[in-house]
């Protein structure tokens, strides 16, 4: 939990600029214990340190879990701290604002931001990418593999969005006080942001957004979708939080009126939109291509030999809604016995899922 406007920590005496605490969940009582408290390392009053704060359990190939806390106050910081194996924190390091000069403060770097599975991205709201004031960027970071305290590196952003900043993400159509970036959510390959400023000038209505972005299998994170205010004539600030899942995006318009002011004033809205990721029906190791490789990788996840895919639509091969061994006969027989082929979206061309059923498919990428 952060406390960005703490400004003395343990005592009046000490002057810190923000406190973040730590809690844990005991199983054996249910209750929330505290276990720790991480003070701002630069002891500077202003800094609001804890402004934003972000935990993610540990991925396999690291040592310890991980947090990320944001201070929005100046040129802008996240810190990072990692748990060893003893099950003690760790300070790690502390990334800076890209940008940092005296242009720099105000941009809001740390406003918000979101870590998961080695991917840590950060909002810049307030930058004024080509002096567009508060258009707004986001910045990617992915840790390298490694034991504690091993490097966070700028992610790789696709050519047709980069800029001269490494791991910067820029506000696809810059207009002023669009405040790309006041959201960001990641999950695997996905990221969500939040852009809720914009009008429409002809009638002074506004917009807002959300802007989808997806990691190849390549590495690169590309734009994917907008998806667009869903009643512009309400107003409100839609994108202004975001989260997304394997499957489903929530945004929140927390000025929203239902009635254009009438009667419920700001009374705020939530949307959840179901992601429909696009892929081939058989494909089940996401190699392109319909082959006995995708049997074998079947069996071996169903017998648990290997990883889930991150895409079990792709290995329902008969789309039962469920994978099973019947997909891998399925398979099989479409290779070489002339059996029919999977069904839609079909072995050849990507397509979304026409079934409703319980499988995941986080991303799957139409190579």
């Amino acid at each position: 939990v952060g406390a960005p406007a703490t400004s003395t920590f343990p005592n009046p005496q000490t002057s810190v600029g923000g406190v973040v605490w730590l809690f844990e969940r005991n199983l054996a009582t249910g209750k929330w214990d505290e276990v720790d408290t991480f003070v701002n390392p630069a002891l500077q009053i202003t800094d609001a340190f804890g402004t934003s704060v972000s935990v993610n359990d540990a991925d396999p190939g690291f040592i310890g879990d991980v947090i990320a806390v944001g201070q929005n106050v100046g040129d802008g910081a996240v810190s990072l701290y990692e748990r060893n194996q003893f099950g003690v924190w760790v300070a790690g390091p502390t990334i800076t604002n890209p940008n940092s000069s005296g242009a720099a403060i105000g941009d809001r770097f740390g406003e918000d931001l979101s870590l998961f599975d080695g991917v840590l991205a950060i909002g810049a709201f307030a930058e004024d990418p080509n002096n567009i004031q508060n258009a707004g960027s986001v910045y990617l970071y992915e840790r390298a593999p490694g034991p504690l305290g091993a490097a966070w590196n700028e992610a790789i952003i696709d050519l047709t969005i980069s800029t001269a900043v490494q791991g910067e993400i820029p506000n696809p159509d810059p207009q002023p006080d669009d405040y790309f970036g006041i959201s960001v959510s990641v999950w695997g390959d996905l990221l969500a942001v939040g852009e809720p400023g914009g009008f429409l000038s002809s009638s002074n209505t506004s917009l807002g957004a959300v802007h989808l972005f997806k990691r190849n299998q390549a590495g690169e994170w590309q734009p994917q979708v907008e998806v667009q205010h869903p009643n512009p004539g309400n107003n409100g600030d839609f994108g202004y939080s975001v989260a997304i899942s394997s499957s489903r995006l929530a945004v929140a318009d927390p000025t929203a009126s239902l009635d254009n002011g009438t009667y419920y004033g700001q009374s705020g809205e939530a949307y959840i939109y179901q992601l429909e990721v696009e892929f081939r029906r058989g494909d089940c190791n996401n190699d392109g291509d319909i082959n006995i490789a995708d049997a074998v990788g079947a069996l071996g996840i169903l017998f648990m030999l290997g990883a889930p895919p991150d895409c079990l639509d792709a290995c329902d091969a008969n789309d039962d809604t469920t994978m099973n061994v019947a997909d891998v006969v399925f398979t099989l027989a479409y290779l070489f016995s002339a059996g029919s082929p999977p069904p839609d979206p079909g072995p050849v061309n990507c397509g979304p899922d026409p079934t409703i059923d319980n499988l995941d498919c986080v991303s799957y990428d139409c190579l």
